[in-house]
This record gives structure tokens, C-alpha cells and sequence, in this order.
């Protein structure tokens, strides 16, 4: 999978861009604050229809707008395809691919696939479990889009039991509870077995990816602290539920589920977060991103787009090398200020005041 020509009009600080990159690596140097960022910002948030800076669509509009749009002709094995974002000062933004309209924001997933590495998620590492559930559920749904909608139904009835459990409870109420977590635990069956199967399926490619980026021989792990045991999680979770019910009540809130669960990133045995040095954390998160990357590639069959916004910055000449060596196969975005030094055959493109030409 590769774009062919990307359109931007009023997204950010371009005014109006049009980019035919190459079907292989692309650099995009330039100073900071000049726009290389927003571009493949912009790419994202076709493969996801969110940005990997902000939750506000509105600040994605160029300042004296009224609307922006992104969009892009892609190839894929099965042939040309197309897909387009529009974004309103209003807060509406609606999609198509091939002119045709998506109705729903999940079903982006499945079409044109993006993997990102951004130092936003290097914050995964260090930060709220929230930013970690998020890290590992959005390169889930890609692989399999129904997931999006397993996690939507489930925060849906999460959020109505939680409202619930803000009012007065009496008996009526205890009952309805219950129906809530007879609900959830459907849902949260899925998730969690998903979730367990992702990273048992992933575990051999990102050590091994970790390895070969950083020259160590140390081994990159992920725990999943999943609030129920992966067997049985059905019953499991009603059992939790049923013995919580007191507590939550008390606390007025939902303590356990997926919406509360934790993944920890490992090095040699010792959580990254606690031990971990910047540039460990650097390294693992980006082998992270490529074992998910080669994973989604043997899943669905097509390459998805890679993103590498500023990576290049603490990787020395050896290290650029080998990074680049295991991107052959794809389309890749380099967002660079500094000047790289790989063997590998790349378009340069040079990003000035929201204005790009090659480089």
C-alpha cells in the first residue's frame, strides 16, 4: 500500500499542497515549526481519523478558515483507490473512499492502513495506562477493524452503568447493574482475548526487531495486566462484579474492566517506565511500531504507511542504517531537522513555511 498523491488544503499551516512521494523512503527536512510534522499528521488521521497530537479537529484548520480537507489516491494490491477527509470550524468532519461516504468513523479501519511512530508515544511509556490501552487498541482495530466496535459497545454500556451508579441505589437498581455487567462481560470477553492474542502474537518480532535497531542483547517485552485471567473471562469477570458490587457503589464508579487495564513495557525483565533510559525507551517503542507494522502486513496482506516524525535526531549513523534496512517494503515518511547519512535510495522533499518542494 502506497500513496500516490496527497492533497492538503487549509489543514494546519498549508494553505494548498500537492505531494506525489515515492513508493519507498521519503524525507522531509526542514527547521522546526515549518510544517513537516502537519503533513504526516495529516496522513494519519486518513488511516484513523484522529490526530497523534490533539483530540481538537478544530486546531487541524488552518487559523482564517472555514473547513479543511485531506486527501489521497493510494494504491493497493487490488488496485487504485481513493479516500478523503473533510474537517468544519462547526466540529463536523465527514469521509468517503472511492466518493463513497463513511458513515461511521470505525469503519476507516480496514482501508487505508498507517502505522506511526511520534515522541507522543514515547509519553505511552512513561505516562497513564490510558495512553497505553490506547497505543495497543488502535493497532488492533487495524488488523481486526470489528474491534473498534467490540470497544465502542463496551464503553457505551460502561458509561451508562457509571452514570447509574452516581444516583441513589436501591434493589431496582442493583438488578440493573447486574444487567450491565452481564453486558459488559460479553464485550470485555473479546477485548481481553484480543488483546492477549495481539501481544502473544506479536512477541517474537519485537524482540527480535529490538535487537537489530539497537545492536543489544537484551529482550523487549509487553505485560498485559488483564483484570480478569485470559480463561473463562466471561464468568470470570461476573464473579468480580458480583463481589465488587459494594464497592462500587461506595466509590460511586466502575473498578475494574477493560477500561482499567494495564500494559507494561519491558526491558530485560525491568519495567521501562521505572529503569528504562530515554533512548531505551525510544528504541523499544519504535521496534514496537515495526513489529506491529510487519504484523499488519502478514495479517491483511498490504504494507501499511509508516510514519517516522523525528526519530532520526538520537540514532547515530549505525543505528539510521539499520533502522532503514528493515523498511524496504514499505512507504515511509522521515520527518527530519537534521541531516541523515543512510545507504538506502530516498526522495527528499524540503519543508519551508508550509511549503514543500524536493529536496
Amino acid at each position: 500500500m502506497f500513496i500516490k498523491t496527497l492533497l492538503l488544503k487549509d489543514f494546519r499551516n498549508y494553505q494548498q499542497i500537492s505531494l506525489s512521494p515515492q513508493n519507498g523512503l521519503n524525507i522531509l527536512y526542514g527547521k522546526n515549526a515549518q510544517g513537516k510534522t502537519n503533513l504526516v499528521e495529516a496522513v494519519y488521521y486518513l488511516s484513523t481519523g484522529k490526530s497523534f497530537r490533539t483530540n481538537r479537529d478544530v486546531q487541524l484548520i488552518r487559523f482564517d478558515a472555514e473547513s479543511a480537507r485531506i486527501s489521497a489516491a493510494y494504491q493497493t494490491l487490488s488496485g487504485g483507490n481513493t479516500i478523503e477527509a473533510v474537517l468544519k470550524k462547526d466540529g463536523t468532519k465527514s469521509f468517503n473512499i472511492n466518493a463513497m461516504p463513511i458513515k461511521k468513523l470505525g469503519h476507516l479501519f480496514g482501508h487505508f492502513s498507517c502505522v506511526a511512530f511520534t515522541p507522543e508515544d514515547i509519553k505511552a511509556v512513561k505516562e497513564t495506562p490510558a495512553l497505553r490501552r490506547r497505543l495497543i487498541d488502535l493497532e488492533i482495530a487495524k488488523i481486526r477493524p470489528a474491534y473498534f466496535f467490540d470497544l465502542k459497545s463496551y464503553y457505551q454500556v460502561l458509561s451508562e452503568k457509571n452514570a447509574l451508579l452516581k444516583k441513589r441505589i436501591g434493589e431496582d437498581e442493583k438488578r440493573l447493574i447486574s444487567v450491565y455487567n452481564e453486558q459488559m462481560a460479553v464485550h470485555a470477553k473479546t477485548i481481553i482475548r484480543l488483546r492477549t492474542a495481539f501481544l502473544e502474537e506479536l512477541k517474537e518480532a519485537f524482540n527480535q526487531t529490538y535487537r537489530l535497531i539497537s545492536g543489544e542483547d537484551k529482550t523487549a517485552g509487553i505485560i498485559y495486566r488483564a483484570s480478569v485471567e485470559p480463561e473463562n473471562i466471561e464468568n470470570a469477570f461476573l464473579s468480580k462484579a458480583g463481589s465488587l458490587m459494594s464497592r462500587e457503589i461506595e466509590y460511586r464508579q466502575s473498578l475494574f474492566g477493560p477500561h482499567k487495564e494495564d500494559f507494561v513495557f519491558m526491558l530485560d525483565e525491568h519495567d521501562l517506565k521505572l529503569y528504562g533510559s530515554q533512548g531505551q525507551q525510544r528504541t523499544v517503542m519504535l521496534a514496537y511500531k515495526l513489529a506491529v507494522l510487519n504484523m499488519v502486513k502478514e495479517r491483511t496482506g498490504e504494507s501499511p504507511v509508516l510514519i517516522l516524525d523525528d526519530v532520526f535526531s538520537e540514532l547515530d549513523f549505525s543505528r539510521q542504517n539499520r533502522l532503514t534496512e528493515l523498511l524496504a517494503a514499505s512507504q515511509v515518511f522521515i520527518t527530519t531537522a537534521v541531516p541523515i547519512n543512510i545507504k538506502q535510495t530516498y526522495h527528499a522533499f524540503v519543508v519551508e513555511n508550509g511549503q514543500i518542494k524536493s529536496g
